[in-house]
C-alpha cells in the first residue's frame, strides 16, 4: 500500500511538470503579442455582423491556464497592453475579463453571466479546445487564440508568420458559426482554413 502512494505521487509530480512545463512546442506563441493585439480591433471592424450582447461596451475573456508559465506569461502582457491602450472596437470599449480554466468549474455559466462578445486563448495545454468552440459556437463568441494550432480545433482567427511578416488566418467555417461575417477584404488579405 505504502508503495502505490509513492507510486502516486510521482505520477502526481509528473503530470505537474507535463502540463506546467514548456514540453509541448506546438502551443508557443510565434507572433508578438503586442502585434496581435494591435491587429484584432482592425479584423473586428471589418466583421459585418455586429452583434455584441453589451450596448455600451464589448467584453473580451482572457482565457488562460494558471498552471501554465507561458500561459500567465501572455495573460499578464495582454493585461499590460489593455491598459496602455484601451482599446475600442467600433466606437465601444473593449472590457477585458480573466479566466483561468484551472479554477474555473463551469466555463459556460461565466461567458453568460459575464456577456462575453469575444475570448482569446491562451496556451492552455492538456485542455479540451474542441469543447470550448462548441460554447463559443453556442454563445456567439468570436473566437481568437494566440496559438495557431488551435485553429485545427475550431478556433476561429490566429495568426502565424511567413517570411518574417504577420499572417491572419481565419477558420472559415468556425468564424461564420460564431457569427461573424467578414469583409471579402479582410477574406482576400487571409489565409482562409
Amino acid at each position: 500500500m505504502k508503495i502505490l502512494k509513492i507510486i502516486n505521487k510521482i505520477f502526481s509530480i509528473f503530470l505537474i511538470l507535463l502540463v506546467s512545463g514548456d514540453i509541448n512546442n506546438a502551443q508557443n506563441i510565434n507572433v508578438p503579442l503586442n502585434a496581435q493585439f494591435e491587429i484584432i480591433p482592425k479584423i473586428l471592424s471589418l466583421n459585418e455582423v455586429s452583434k455584441w450582447k453589451n450596448p455600451n461596451e464589448i467584453k473580451c475573456a482572457i482565457i488562460y491556464n494558471g498552471l501554465i508559465k507561458s500561459s500567465v506569461t501572455a495573460k499578464r502582457k495582454i493585461e499590460e497592453l489593455a491598459a496602455e491602450k484601451q482599446p475600442k472596437i467600433q466606437g465601444k470599449q473593449v472590457t477585458c475579463v480573466l479566466l483561468d480554466v484551472n479554477k474555473e468549474k463551469d466555463v459556460e455559466k461565466f461567458l453568460q453571466d459575464n456577456k462575453i462578445d469575444l475570448v482569446y486563448l491562451m496556451p492552455l495545454r492538456a485542455y479540451d479546445i474542441g469543447y470550448l468552440e462548441k460554447l463559443f459556437r453556442k454563445l456567439d463568441i468570436i473566437s481568437f487564440t494566440s496559438t495557431e494550432a488551435y485553429l485545427d480545433y475550431g478556433i476561429s482567427i490566429g495568426f502565424k508568420l511567413v517570411n518574417e511578416r504577420i499572417k491572419i488566418v481565419i477558420n472559415l467555417k468556425s468564424s461564420r458559426d460564431e457569427g461573424a461575417k467578414f469583409s471579402s477584404h479582410l477574406l482576400k488579405l487571409a489565409q482562409i482554413r
